[in-house]
């Protein structure tokens, strides 16, 4: 029988081969990804055939190859970069045969966004626009509009290096959007975007002035625009503006349209002070300035007077209601000025509800009139005639 020859004999390679496996291909060029409100960057990357890869990082081009981090994730975070700087980026990929040929370069520059901007109402002309300082940036643009959403293509404000802008010259009650823009020669990040209302126009100062049926005040002042309501605050007693907020007796919520306000539920004869304040979505205005006022007694009704004895007339009325004291007026005749023209015959305790008066002269037919006057009250004045006999 034949055999069959042997193939490796004579082979000018010889059957002991191992088979090649080739290094990885290099790989895609890194996305970069810089990371809002930190100084880091992001970078990721793909190559087919890799165990695992060499990222590398430089100030400067080229990149090279000494300065590596070794991964097996196709993604890696560096951080705590200078912003001043740019990096540049490349990849490597490892398998159990080579290294591959580097990535294309990649670059990019760490930043911080302005972050948690604030704004605030300052006036009933202005709000103020505040931001934490961004490491790196040159400047600061803040850009203005009345409408959501702003964006670079509104008003623009240079801020300079500064962390705050004061914007004027606004309308009271108006709303206005506002986002901070961090820069510098290589990036430039945008703020989340904020929002305020501007403050309402201080109120007039208040008019208080007792009711005149007594036992309340009334209060009145011009209207504040830009405002969606008041506050009325008074606190028993004479306090300043602080005095009043730090213990008020009564805060009295009231509409927008109000203009006037009765206060009944201070006691007469307590002194009450108030002040008065606007408010809308943006906050309060400047507080008006301060009055004082104090209710008067009710004024007592007189009722029909008693001439049935001869030579006495006997007043009553039915109303003492936070009388400290009563006076008790006469005068002749029926007409004058009952201010000037009576004569002062009686104080009383402010508990008296009745009087006699039997201080007349010895002849008849003459007309007496009468005023019963609380302390601090208003003067009503009765008018009588009695016939005196002897």
């Amino acid at each position: 029988m034949l055999e069959s020859p042997d193939p490796c004999e004579n082979s000018p390679i010889g059957c002991d081969v191992v088979p090649y496996t080739a290094p990885p291909p290099k790989p895609s060029q890194p996305n970069v990804s810089p990371v809002s409100g930190t100084e880091s960057i992001t970078i990721d990357y793909a190559a087919s055939g890799a165990a695992y890869y060499f990222v590398h990082s430089s100030y400067a081009l080229p990149v090279g190859i000494q300065n590596k981090i070794e991964t097996t994730s196709s993604s890696h975070t560096f951080t705590g970069l200078d912003p001043n700087k740019e990096y540049y980026f490349s990849v490597t990929a490892v398998n159990d045969s080579g290294i591959s040929p580097p990535s294309a370069t990649s670059t990019s520059h760490p930043f911080k966004v302005a972050t948690s901007p604030s704004v605030s109402p300052t006036t009933d002309t202005g709000n103020t626009v505040t931001w934490t300082a961004v490491t790196g940036a040159d400047d600061y643009i803040v850009y203005i509009s009345k409408a959501k959403l702003v964006t670079t293509s509104d008003t623009a404000a240079n801020a300079g290096t500064g962390t705050s802008y004061v914007h004027t010259g606004l309308n009271v009650g108006d709303t206005w959007y506002y986002m901070v823009q961090a820069c510098n020669e290589v990036k430039v990040d945008n703020s989340i975007e904020v929002l305020t209302e501007v403050l309402p126009q201080k109120p007039g100062t208040p008019v208080a002035t007792p009711k005149t049926s007594g036992g309340g005040i009334q209060t009145q002042w011009t209207a504040s625009s830009g405002q969606d309501s008041y506050r009325l605050i008074y606190r028993i007693g004479s306090h300043n503006w602080s005095g009043i907020l730090a213990c008020p007796s009564n805060t009295i919520i009231l509409s927008a349209g109000s203009t006037s306000k009765n206060i009944t539920i201070v006691s007469i004869n307590q002194l009450a002070s108030v002040v008065l304040v606007a408010y809308n979505s943006g906050g309060e205005s400047t507080y008006s300035n301060v009055v004082e006022e104090q209710p008067v007694p009710r004024s007592p009704q007189l009722q029909t007077p008693d001439v049935s004895h001869p030579g006495k007339v006997t007043l009553t009325w039915n109303d003492k209601n936070g009388v400290n004291t009563f006076k008790v007026y006469r005068m002749t005749g029926s007409s004058g000025n009952p201010e000037t023209a009576i004569t002062l015959i009686a104080t009383l305790n402010g508990s008296a509800k009745t009087y006699t008066d039997s201080g007349f002269p010895t002849y008849g037919g003459t007309t007496y009139g009468y005023a019963v006057v609380p302390e601090g009250g208003v003067v009503l004045v009765l008018l009588i005639e009695r016939m005196l006999f002897q």
